[in-house]
């Protein structure tokens, strides 16, 4: 008897160093990556001597690359010192097993950009987080991160200098609303922060964009609807905030732009404001702080569709579907995965006229709307 074996695919090994860029001292304690370049990815800390020895990678085309753990003032590079993917050494585990780099990884001391945050009233702002986005249309291999301290002083470390351009930097501080350091709260963007490696720029104290506040109640057939979930829209931020024993609800740190609330809660249609089961208008900002009352919210009872999926020849129900129900003009979708019953559930609805997307490619089916008798899409009536 003969037995054909298949041949296991084995897993390789990366291994160098990882240096000072300028003198060549082995740095310990920073982050070794590999990336595949399908996407997959391994890390680990390299030792005290900069040492390291990535394991169990797939066989495949690789590159490594070195992180500075968060605060200290290291540039990530790939191997050997390419800031872009495509800089970086490419290695082949397909038919190698283990591979050493032949040179060292070298990593740059970084840029640091120092400044304060302070509130709209000049007093320092504590706990306020910001992250440094390069300026170029690649994906970075880090985002440095700081902290404001009892000062609302903070310092970015690890910034690259050439060819990034430079650095947006976001704010975001608990009752405030998403910011730019040195600007506002334009969701497209704020200003740009030039670096050197090696250099500290210090910037002017940032004093906070105060934002608007948002009061209201959910109010249904009963009063004041307590535990309700209320998401409060403005300027491209979101706002969740849950109702007190009244009802009433109080969101804070929004963008100064028109405002959307919406409500979800059990028993009740996800609704928007004021009692609508899609976004038909905004409410006007009151301006940077100030104080926008009235933001009322009324849903009805739910409407529940309930739905179950089986095979057209045999009758067997079908699990697992997913299903996506528009409203008759597209606007808002919820969706659902249906039971091992086959049954799919989507409540908090209001009722009206919708539309079913089945999603049956996964089990063998067709993608496609639910259809009548004669083909046409059905529409499904809830009151």
């Amino acid at each position: 008897m003969i037995f054909l074996l298949a041949g296991a695919s084995l897993a390789g090994s990366l291994s160098g160093q990882i240096v000072d860029a300028e003198d060549g001292h082995p740095l310990g304690g920073q982050a070794a990556f590999a990336v595949r370049v399908d996407g997959e990815s391994t890390w680990l800390w390299a030792g005290e001597d900069g040492r390291f020895t990535l394991d169990g990678l797939s066989p495949g085309l690789w590159r490594v690359a070195g992180v500075a753990p968060e605060g200290t003032n290291r540039v990530a590079r790939y191997l050997p010192e390419g800031s872009d993917f495509c800089e970086g050494t490419l290695f082949d585990l397909r038919d190698v097993v283990d591979v050493a780099a032949t040179e060292p990884l070298r990593m740059p001391l970084g840029g640091e950009l120092m400044g304060r945050v302070l509130d709209p009233g000049g007093l320092p702002v504590v706990g306020a987080h910001l992250v440094a986005t390069p300026d170029e249309s690649t994906a970075a291999l880090a985002e440095p991160e700081a902290t404001t301290d009892a000062e609302g002083a903070f310092l970015l470390a690890g910034l690259d200098g050439d060819p990034t351009g430079g650095f947006q930097v976001e704010i975001t501080a608990e009752g405030y609303p998403d910011q730019w350091l040195g600007g506002g709260d334009d969701p497209d963007g704020g200003p740009i922060h030039e670096t050197s490696l090696g250099q500290i720029v210090e910037v002017a104290d940032h004093q906070l964009v105060p934002g608007i506040v948002v009061t209201g109640a959910v109010v249904a057939a009963g009063g004041g609807v307590p535990g309700a979930s209320v998401h409060v829209y403005s300027g491209g931020q979101v706002v969740t905030v849950t109702t007190e024993a009244d009802g009433s609800y109080e969101a804070s740190g929004l963008p100064d732009d028109p405002v959307l609330p919406w409500v979800s809660a059990d028993g009740l249609g996800l609704t928007y404001w004021p009692d609508q089961d899609r976004p038909t208008s905004f409410l006007d900002s009151p301006g940077d702080g100030g104080l926008l009352e009235g933001a009322d919210l009324f849903p009805p009872p739910e409407a529940i569709l309930s739905f179950q999926f089986t095979d057209a020849d045999t009758g067997a129900t079908i699990p697992d579907v997913q299903g996506l129900l528009y409203n008759d003009a597209h606007t808002v979708g919820q969706g659902a995965m249906a039971d091992a019953n086959g049954l799919l559930r989507i409540d908090q609805l209001h009722g009206g006229d919708y539309e079913l997307y089945v999603y049956g490619s996964s089990h063998g089916y067709t993608d496609d709307w639910l259809r009548d008798a004669a083909g046409d899409v059905a529409r499904l009536t809830l009151a």
